[in-house]
């Protein structure tokens, strides 16, 4: 608080129940509250010119109708006409939890912002925090960290055989791994990993619009190599942008957003036979003259082989040359699937 006077200053504190101390500044009439005195954090203690540090606040300093009255935390006192209020002072943010991040403080003050920063390798998105009069912090909810793939951030990881329906775990709403601290970091891998049931979900694909996302890489990880795509993000939605027409580049150099596609969509196909996710299909033509880059199956009824598995579902079997091919004999099979973002509104 600046242009204040030593008592002001004094009373403000006395209107706070945590407040134990000042540092009043005389050339500048600033006022500093603290919640521990210089005796108690010596780092509280200033030696600029014209600061004093007051401790032992008493209410007998203070001559107003809220000397006798006693606030609970987090509150500050009012004195009307004939009575004094208590009312929120600052919303505390001990009851928050940010994974891979830090904030400071155990409140801000109504009105503030609660500023907080992401680790090393993860990103965060540009939100406002700031403290109402209700004493919750607006946007709260939007407060995470997501972990990075250079200069990507993951949304989405979904591993071979891991049991999981692959389109299903993608649209479920709510589930927000950056928040869950049990689970496991080495899970949130590009590469299979043992014991990695559980795919990775980012709680940034229930926003998707709001982040003004401008790309997104798709990528397919082999045992020894990778292909990917990237799409144009402007404008889509967490489902369109997996579409033959908004393909920028691809390691399958015969994608194109001119391309003719049988079907290119995570929705895949199913049927009486086969039950088939995020699938990119050139031509129909029995099993075996099958053509296409991509396909995701998850328990079919039938089907070709190239749906099938020895172990569990899901089953991705992907061309690991840069065009199309025939899915029966051509493909092998992925370990993973993954789905990275670019942001406007993710820093």
């Amino acid at each position: 608080m600046d242009l204040i006077g030593k008592k002001m200053c004094e009373n403000q504190c006395l209107t706070y129940f945590d407040c134990k101390a000042i540092n009043f500044n005389k050339r500048h009439l600033s006022c500093e509250l603290l919640n521990r005195s210089g005796q108690e954090a010596p780092e509280h203690l200033h030696f600029e010119e014209g600061t004093v540090h007051i401790y032992n606040i008493t209410k007998s300093q203070m001559s107003n109708l809220c000397a006798n009255k006693t606030c609970p935390a987090h509150h500050r006192c009012v004195a009307g006409k004939t009575k004094a209020y208590c009312i929120v002072a600052e919303c505390p943010t001990t009851d928050l939890e940010l994974i891979n991040g830090d904030f400071s403080g155990p409140a801000i003050k109504v009105g503030d912002n609660l500023n907080f920063t992401c680790h090393q390798g993860f990103s965060k998105r540009n939100v406002t925090l700031t403290c109402l009069s209700s004493g919750k912090i607006k946007n709260a909810e939007q407060m995470a960290c997501y972990k990075k793939d250079g200069l990507w951030t993951l949304a989405y990881i979904i591993q071979s055989n891991s049991g999981a329906n692959p389109l299903t775990a993608y649209l479920k709403s709510g589930i927000q791994q950056e928040r869950n601290a049990s689970f496991p970091a080495n899970c949130i891998a590009m590469t299979k990993v043992t014991g990695c049931s559980t795919p990775y979900r980012a709680g940034l694909i229930d926003d998707w619009e709001k982040l003004l996302i401008t790309k997104i890489r798709f990528t397919v990880t082999f045992p020894n190599s990778t292909r990917e795509i990237i799409f144009n993000g402007t404008g889509s939605n967490l489902t369109n942008w997996f579409s033959g027409d908004r393909v920028n580049s691809s390691s399958w150099l015969d994608l194109s957003p001119t391309g003719i596609y049988l079907y290119f969509t995570m929705f895949g196909y199913q049927d009486n036979f086969v039950n088939r996710f995020w699938s990119i299909i050139k031509l129909h033509s029995g099993c075996p003259g099958d053509i296409g880059w991509l396909t995701g199956s998850f328990e079919p009824p039938g089907g070709c082989l190239f749906d099938l598995t020895n172990g569990s579902f899901p089953v991705f079997r992907a061309c690991p040359g840069n065009s199309s091919c025939f899915m029966e004999s051509e493909t092998i099979e992925a370990e993973t699937i993954a789905v990275s973002v670019k942001a406007d509104n993710l820093t």
